[in-house]
């Protein structure tokens, strides 16, 4: 019994791990778009940022 629920505990280790990265991503993320919508100068950057972050969320 012991052997078939490693293998789980392992994946809900790994799932668990990237929940967490992905909420400080989130976090993260929302903290960058709020900033740059104060400061209308880096509308560039902030459409650069666009562009990057879903094809680096995908690459992940």
């Amino acid at each position: 019994m012991r052997i078939k629920y490693k293998p789980f505990s392992r994946w809900y280790g790994m799932i668990s791990v990237f929940l967490r990265a992905s909420s400080l991503l989130q976090i993260s993320y929302i903290m960058i778009l709020s900033l740059l919508s104060c400061t209308p100068l880096f509308g560039i950057f902030c459409n650069r940022i666009l562009t990057t972050l879903p094809m680096t969320a995908i690459m992940l």
